[in-house]
Parts: structure tokens; C-alpha cells; sequence
């Protein structure tokens, strides 16, 4: 699919939720989707490379600016982005699966 944060709104069923929850269902997507391929792309990036990421964070550089460099510096993040997106939605979609089946 083209869009892949469409795919997984879609995936999720999170058009079901009311626009606000909507929103905050993105917004946590996106903040936890984003911590997964730093955390990845920090274990392939040099110890050099590690602390200018860490000085970029102290900083509260903005999500583009860390995207920046961590592309700059791990050529596979796309792979790595597509891969974090798709574990994200399983492990969603086991949850509600499992919540589902609890009640």
C-alpha cells in the first residue's frame, strides 16, 4: 500500500472512533512507532553517531530533524520504518484480539 499510516488506521479499525479519539490513537501510534525505529536504528548506528543522536534529543530537536540524521546515517531506516509499522499493528491487533476474547 502506498500510505502505510493508512494501512495501519485502517488495520486498527480506528475509523470506528470518534475524530478526538482518533487523534489520540494517531498521536500515540506516531510517538510509539517513532520511539521503535530510533531504538532500532541506534543499534546499527556508530557510538559517535549515538551521542550526536543524544545531543540532538537534548536539544528537543523536532522529530524531522532526528529523522534527518538518523537517515543520513542508517540507509535502511525505510526497511526498518515498514518493519516497526508492521509489528506495531500486530501487537495492536493482538491486544484488541486478546481483550476481546478476555471479555
Amino acid at each position: 500500500m502506498d500510505n502505510p499510516g493508512l494501512a495501519l488506521f485502517q488495520q486498527l479499525n480506528l475509523s470506528a472512533l470518534a475524530p478526538e479519539e482518533q487523534e489520540e490513537a494517531l498521536a500515540e501510534l506516531g510517538s510509539q512507532l517513532f520511539t521503535r525505529v530510533v531504538a532500532r536504528a541506534l543499534e546499527l548506528m556508530s557510538p559517535e553517531d549515538q551521542e550526536v543522536l543524544a545531543k540532538l534529543f537534548e536539544e528537543n530537536a523536532d522529530s524531522e530533524k532526528v529523522m534527518a540524521f538518523i537517515s543520513e546515517k542508517v540507509p535502511t531506516i525505510r526497511d526498518i520504518a515498514s518493519e516497526e509499522m508492521t509489528a506495531l499493528a500486530e501487537d495492536r491487533l493482538a491486544l484488541l484480539s486478546k481483550g476481546i476474547t478476555n471479555s
